[in-house]
């Protein structure tokens, strides 16, 4: 071992080497096995991927093998389904196809023919072949009613659109027999000639998608069994409708069918353009026979446009009111069995739901709905494609149940176009060929002799004419005349007996031959047709069954057998569950009229036991009887103005003014009239008191006019021709003529509105010369009211008076005018328009003028508003009334002064004016010419325009005005000329406002401050500015009343300035703010002021209402709180808490109220514990307001209910709301209501005092009167009760009844419905009462026999407008009630007018105390009677106290009785002081005077005395042992 030992260095080499090798070894190895683990990974990871590869493949083509599947399983289900809706929609069209070509078979089977003869329905003739273009005029909404309009419709298009908008809902109106139904007829023949049997646009609809048919599919289900569609029914619940009664034909009952096609006009259209001499109509090109060609309607391409029309007939579908189920009645029913009908009524209803429909409702004057809201057919609102064309006679539209809202377009027929035309072709059917013409001549000839030429435009009088005339039978204009006629005819068909009348029981009856036999089957027939008009329910008045024969024993064989066979009744049966039951009608409503209006003509008592009972029940049926009573007119002019009387006494009750019913009873009343004189009556006193008179019924109606001026209500005189007379007779039965007519107005005591339209009418007075220039002339004999107080007063009742192109003078006009100034009613108009005045001023003999259009609107107080474009004319009208107050003005903007002489010479002339309100387009000079020098106290200046031009003139002129007390400036932007015009004026008020609204924009600042701080006596000033202006000009001012309005358009506001010039108001009291918008800034600007009353008007909910909370609290003296809110304002409520204020008042629509804002507003209010007075504004929107007042400790409450639908939860929550209010002594209540009134609110309430005020429309008007009688009666407390409502509802005198009030004031405008007996009994019932307060215009004889008798003490007559007096009229019936009154001691009246009867009234009356004021304080009573005046104060021996408010002292005799008086002077002369000291010297015993008058010797013009000249009197006085005065000169 030792011989083979290896060094150190050789071992070390060797294990190096060694390592090195172990280290290669174990470096390969690991290469190797990173290589082997990477070929490894890589071999997974293709592995992998490989697999994946191979899932993706088979996943995808599973995916889009699922996907071919899905596309083509859907693409075979919508196959299914459009194969499915195409067939659908195959079997629909097929339907739609079959029912059309049924509808026109049946249309053309029961249509297309009508009798050419009522008299003989056996011949008939195609209706195409007989028809004739009607007269179609288009009527307009004027003045809530539709009134006629020039224009001709001749299109079918016209009719069913409107500017180019479908009418929904169309009427056709016209009297009977005008061609109402025949239109209807050809229009549902025509469309059938023009309608296409198959729906081709709908079997080319592009259904876009799959879900657009599935949807179609949807909107209506199919049964597999059926060839067609049904559909769920739909109902209409909102449809609001209107109930009705005419006649409608049956359409397979010719003879009714030939009535309905030639329907007469029974009332003469007041548009009757042909005159006597006419022997063709102007139309003559229009239509002819068949043969010719017509374009009139010709448009029969608008009819394509409906798929289908419905054609139904109202009469015999009362109580029926969906037209869907009148459908299936009158038409599938008809048409199909009874196993095919359910399919029909299935398409019906799916085609009027897809398809566009036009529905023809004939009759519906002939039609009753099924209840209280519908009083029209209606159709579902799923049938939103339907039109309804209805018609009807004129009075259903007339009378109001129909809304506005539901008539999309009125149309008035007016007979046929060519009535001579007809009749050559009704002449050609009844006579041979070759005599055709000559007869067709002769015909024309006897229409003109016999005055038939308005008869013959209806088609139904026209047939009965010509066929008439045809057998030798000439009539004389008489419609009774031509009913009879046919009654005769009708009768000879039954029974051909002949027998004429020894004694006929009407003129119509002479000559006849058939009737009188039948007398007996006359009788039962008119018995039954006037109770089933007038007793029976109005659904069974005209289709009735066999129990009505029954009780009138036509149902016996040989009656019922009479009656069917001359074809005056028609019987139809009727299908019924159980049995088949015939119903029964008269061959035409006017028939059935007929026979009522002889049945009454034949019985006296039926017009006070039956028919007045008819129309108690029926408000508007006056309307409704007009045939029967135009056809008693003619039968028995007697009963006929008996009815005329009953039928006014009704109409008086329809007090718009704008009804469109005056014009109604107008036309019936004149019909009525004609009737009679056709048939021989003179000396007609037919009732009436609207007249309309126009070119062709002038003459007659003026007959009318005679008897009933007295109780003429208006005049409507519109004359354009000037020759409206000639070959116009008296009526269509007597040949008197005429050559002028007058109207006399003396008389007209009750008229109202006087319209004057025409250059042929001439206004005079009774001393001018008519001339013949001028047919119509107008008698109107003003005596100057101030020379002739004895007079009756020249219509006391007037409001309007129009006056368009008449000629007048101007002597008379300012006469009327100045009628209308002293008249003081609230309000009167006259309007002027291109009227001729003859001149008559000085130097003007022969001139005349022309004006322009003018209109002068009086009201009380003796204030004019005047309107003008052209001031021609107008200057010399005014020149010298005698009005206190005149207002000028353009229709848009200023007027301009063209007679500038003329206008300041009238200016000058009006010596009692006060106040003056100009607005002109530009101030010119002749403006401050006009005012210098007036004694106007008040003065108001509007132009956009200013010019410094002007500036010294303004200046003299304003400087000149010694009276002047309040001056208002309205321009657009300001001049230092027109603010150095205002320096140093006297006035107590000044406004400054922009033009139109605008606020006015402040640009001389400086000047503005000097003028208003030389204002010394300025206690008011009311501004209105933009929000950027100056402040400064306000610092200072010792005014008390700050009405500041801002506007919120520009600029920002200048607090700062704005706060430092109202702290310097230190007299100031009240402040008004009036702001849009809440301004930044604002509020600040009023702190800590010291006002007392502060007003906010706010259109905007308030945004800085931390600055608001932050003013309040700081007005520490403030009292008195009012916001008026446009919006509702949390803000404002919220500044509202902890103030210390006693009256709050909130008002405004306070838009947006919000439930949540009610807690807010209780809190804040709860929070005023000082508050006494609350007044709220409460609207449908916001009736949560009055939740947040529970519990308050207010005294008075006054809350304004505006248009709430009184709910019982709503009511409830209001009478819980008073109930809570315990300390509440005084309620206010003012209701505005349409339906009902919260009166069972104020049930049990603990209050003293009660104020209701009413303003009622509609249902409301009878005052719920049993839940007012019970609340007012529960109110145990209550002392005090003022009423304002109209005295005309019955409910308001029941409510009283029995009441243990001690005051009771009533207060209303109108006292003419006055149901004085109700009255009577509720005021005797008053026990306890002790006052009695009225307020009313004019007295009236119902109220003084309802006070008679009363045991009151207090009496007190004032007018019903603030600072008015009453005007006693019926002086003898207030004697007679005063002298009743044994316990009254005070006795005070607001004297109108002085009159000798009033104070006549008073003579000798046992009264202790009485006071006798004029209108106000500034008027006292003109005595003009001052000797009567003495002994009446004379002969009141045991009075006690005398106060009188006169104009000018007169020597007083008062009674030894006397104690104290006081006298209120205008003016006094200092020896009329001297006077009345001596006249109390002679007394015995102490009197109290209290003496106040005006230190001057005239007002107008003010003459002053020096007031050192009335000292030694007072002196005196004061001296005097014997008397106790007090006297204050009154400068």
């Amino acid at each position: 071992m030792q011989n083979d030992r290896l060094s150190l260095d050789d071992l070390g080499k060797l294990l190096k080497e060694a390592n090195q090798t172990l280290t290669q070894a174990k470096e390969t190895g690991e290469r190797f096995s990173k290589e082997a683990e990477r070929t490894l990974h890589e071999g997974l990871n293709t592995l992998e991927a490989t697999i994946q590869a191979g899932k993706d493949r088979i996943e995808n083509q599973a995916q889009a093998g699922e996907k071919r599947i899905e596309i083509k399983t859907q693409e075979s289900i919508n196959l299914i389904n459009r194969t499915v809706i195409e067939k659908e929609q195959d079997k629909y069209e097929r339907g739609v196809a079959e029912l059309i070509k049924d509808m026109k078979k049946f249309y053309n089977d029961n249509l297309s023919h009508v009798p050419i003869s009522p008299l003989n329905d056996n011949v008939d003739e195609k209706l195409l072949d007989l028809y004739m273009s009607p007269k179609i005029f288009s009527m307009c909404k004027d003045k809530r009613a539709f009134t006629q309009k020039n224009k001709r419709v001749t299109k079918y298009k016209d009719v069913f659109q409107t500017d180019n908008k479908m009418n929904r809902r169309i009427f056709l109106q016209g009297e009977a027999g005008s061609g109402k139904t025949t239109f209807l007829g050809k229009l549902a023949l025509e469309w059938c000639k023009s309608t296409s049997s198959h729906m081709e646009s709908s079997k080319n609809t592009d259904l876009k998608t799959i879900d657009d048919q599935n949807k179609l599919s949807s909107s209506s289900t199919y049964h597999e069994q059926s060839d067609m569609p049904c559909a769920s029914s739909a109902t209409n619940d909102d449809s609001d409708t209107s109930t009705a009664s005419t006649v409608t034909t049956e359409l397979s009952d010719k003879s009714r069918a030939s009535f309905e096609t030639t329907e007469e006009s029974d009332i003469s259209s007041s548009y009757d353009s042909f005159s006597e001499d006419s022997d063709s109509s102007c139309y003559s090109q229009a239509i002819g026979h068949t043969n010719n060609s017509s374009n009139i309607f010709a448009d029969v391409d608008a009819l394509q446009d409906y798929i289908f029309v419905f054609y139904i007939t109202l009469r015999n579908l009362v109580k029926r009111f969906e037209v869907h189920t009148m459908i299936k009645e009158q038409i599938i029913d008809s048409i199909y069995s009874e196993d095919d009908r359910e399919k029909a009524y299935r398409l019906v209803n799916e085609i009027m739901k897809r398809e566009r429909c036009l529905v023809l409702l004939d009759g519906l004057d002939e039609w009753t709905g099924s209840g209280d809201h519908h009083n029209l057919p209606t159709l579902v609102s799923v049938y939103n494609q339907c039109v309804m064309l209805i018609t009807t006679r004129p009075w259903k539209l007339a009378e109001g149940k129909v809304k506005h809202s539901e008539i999309d377009a009125v149309f008035q027929l007016e007979g046929i176009n060519e009535p001579f035309e007809l009749s050559r072709i009704i002449l050609s059917r009844l006579v041979a060929k070759a005599e055709l013409e000559i007869k067709h001549k002769a015909f024309k000839r006897y229409i003109r002799n016999q005055k038939l030429r308005k008869l013959i435009s209806s088609p139904m009088m026209l047939s009965v004419i010509v066929c008439s005339y045809a057998e030798g039978i000439e009539l004389k204009g008489s419609k009774c005349e031509i009913y009879i006629l046919l009654l005769e005819s009708l009768f000879k068909k039954a029974n051909s007996e002949m027998r004429t009348f020894e004694q006929s029981p009407s003129p119509c009856f002479r000559g006849t031959q058939y009737i009188q036999p039948n007398m007996e089957r006359l009788n039962r027939l008119a018995e039954m047709a006037f109770h089933l008009l007038f007793v029976n329910a109005k659904e069974n008045s005209l289709v009735f069954n066999i129990t009505e024969l029954k009780k009138f024993k036509m149902d016996e064989r040989k009656q019922q057998d009479f009656a069917l066979k001359s074809g005056i009744l028609s019987a139809k049966l009727t299908a019924s569950t159980l049995r088949s039951l015939s119903s029964f009608m008269f061959i035409h409503k006017s028939m059935q009229e007929f026979l009522a209006a002889y049945h009454i003509a034949c019985n006296t008592n039926l017009i006070d036991d039956i028919i007045s009972i008819y129309l108690n029940r029926h408000p508007k049926a006056y309307l409704d009887i007009s045939q029967v009573f135009i056809f008693l007119c003619g039968l028995d002019i007697s009963y006929a103005e008996k009815l005329s009387r009953m039928m006014h006494e009704r109409h008086a009750l329809d007090t718009n003014e704008y009804s469109n019913n005056h014009n109604m009873c107008n036309r019936i009343v004149l019909a009525g009239y004609r009737e009679a004189n056709a048939n021989g009556y003179s000396d007609i006193s037919l009732k009436l008191s609207h007249f309309y008179f126009h070119n062709n019924n002038i003459i007659d109606l003026h007959k009318i006019w005679e008897n009933n001026a007295a109780n003429a209500i208006e005049l409507d005189v519109f004359i354009n021709d000037m020759k409206p007379f000639e070959n116009r007779r008296t009526s269509l039965a007597n040949n008197e003529c005429a050559s002028e007519i007058t109207f006399d107005l003396h008389s007209c005591l009750e008229l109202k509105i006087l319209r004057l339209t025409g250059r042929c009418i001439l206004v005079k007075d009774s001393a001018s010369v008519g001339t013949l220039e001028f047919p119509v002339c107008v008698i109107l004999n003003i005596a100057d009211p101030t020379q002739c107080t004895e007079l009756p007063p020249v219509l006391p009742s007037i409001t309007d008076i129009l006056l368009f192109s008449v000629t007048c003078s101007c002597t008379w006009l300012r006469s009327l005018l100045s009628m209308m100034v002293t008249r003081n009613n609230f309000y009167m108009i006259c309007w002027l328009k291109n009227c001729h005045l003859t001149a008559c001023g000085e130097g003007e003999v022969n001139t005349s003028y022309t004006t322009g259009n003018i209109s002068v609107k009086v009201y009380q107080n003796k204030h004019l508003l005047i309107s003008l474009d052209d001031d021609t004319g107008l200057w010399e009208i005014l020149h010298g009334l005698s009005m206190k107050s005149l207002k000028l003005d353009g229709w848009e903007s200023g007027f301009r002064v063209n007679h500038e002489k003329s206008f300041s010479q009238t200016i000058a002339s009006l010596s009692k004016l006060e106040e003056l309100d100009i607005t002109m387009d530009e101030l010119t000079p002749c403006l401050w010419e006009a005012l210098r020098g007036l004694n106007i106290k008040s003065l108001t200046l509007s132009s956009k325009e200013w010019g410094e031009l002007h500036a010294e003139s303004l200046t003299q002129s304003l400087s000149s005005l010694k009276r002047l007390e309040t001056l208002a400036i309205v321009m657009t932007g300001d001049s230092p000329g027109l603010w150095k015009a205002l320096h140093g004026l006297n006035i107590k008020s000044l406004r400054l406002d922009g033009w139109k609204g605008e606020g006015l924009r402040i640009n001389h600042s400086e000047s503005l401050t000097q003028s208003l701080s030389s204002l010394a006596q300025m206690e008011k000033l009311t501004i209105h500015v933009q929000k950027d202006s100056p402040w400064e000009a306000l610092y200072g001012l010792n005014i008390k009343y700050l009405n500041l309005r801002i506007d919120d358009n520009r600029g920002e506001l200048h607090e700062e300035s704005l706060s430092q010039s109202l702290s310097s108001l230190m007299r100031l009291q009240i402040l008004d703010i009036h702001v849009a918008e809440d301004i930044t800034g604002l509020w600040e600007a009023f702190y800590g002021l010291n006002i007392k009353k502060l007003r906010v008007f706010c259109k905007c909910r308030v945004k800085y209402k931390e600055s608001l909370s932050h003013l309040l609290p700081s007005l520490t003296r403030l009292e008195t709180l009012s916001i008026d809110a446009g919006e509702a304002c949390p803000g404002l409520w919220e500044a509202l808490k902890g103030l210390s204020v006693k009256s709050l008042t909130i008002k405004g629509m306070n838009e947006g109220f919000e439930l949540n804002h009610t807690e807010l507003l209780s809190q804040s209010l709860s929070s005023l514990t000082q508050l006494e007075t609350l007044g709220m504004e409460v609207w449908e929107h916001s009736t949560g307001m009055w939740e947040a007042i529970h519990t308050l400790n207010i005294k008075t409450l006054s809350l304004t209910l505006w248009w709430i639908q009184w709910t019982d939860l709503r009511t409830e929550s209001l009478s819980k709301l008073l109930s809570s209010l315990t300390c509440l002594e005084t309620l206010n209540v003012s209701v505005y209501a349409k339906i009902s009134c919260p009166w069972k609110a104020l049930h049990g309430l603990n209050i003293k005092s009660l104020r209701l005020s009413l303003s009622h429309f509609g249902e409301c008007k009878d005052l719920q009167a049993e839940s007012l009688y019970q609340s007012l009666a529960s109110l145990t407390q209550l002392e005090t009760l003022s009423i304002e409502l109209d005295p005309d509802s019955r409910g308001l005198w029941k409510g009283l009844h029995c009441l243990n009030i001690k005051r009771l004031s009533l207060k209303s405008r109108e006292w003419g419905g006055l149901h004085k007996e109700l009255m009577s009994l509720s005021l005797s019932s008053l026990t306890q009462l002790d006052t009695l307060c009225i307020e009313m215009e004019c007295d009236n004889p119902g109220l003084w026999e309802a006070v008679h008798g009363l045991n009151i003490k207090s009496l007190s007559l004032s007018g019903f407008w603030k600072r008015t007096g009453i005007d006693v009229k019926h002086t003898l019936s207030m004697a007679k009630t005063l002298a009743s009154l044994i316990h009254l001691e005070t006795l005070s009246i607001d004297v109108e007018h002085e009159s000798l009867g009033l104070w006549e009234a008073l003579h000798g009356q046992n009264i202790k105390s009485l006071s006798l004021s004029g209108v106000r304080k500034s008027s006292g009573i003109d005595v003009k009677h001052a000797e009567t005046f003495s002994q009446l104060l004379s002969s009141l021996t045991q009075l006690k106290t005398l106060t009188l408010h006169v104009h000018t002292y007169i020597a007083l005799q008062v009674p030894q009785s006397l104690k104290y008086l006081n006298i209120y002077s205008d003016t006094m002369l200092p020896s009329k002081v001297r006077e009345l000291v001596d006249s109390l010297a002679i007394y015995t015993h102490s009197i109290g005077i209290k003496l106040e008058f005006g230190c001057a010797s005239s007002i107008d013009p003010p003459v002053r005395i020096p007031v050192q000249e009335y000292i030694p009197f007072q002196q005196e006085l004061a001296a005097a042992e014997k008397c106790c005065s007090k006297t204050i000169p009154n400068i």
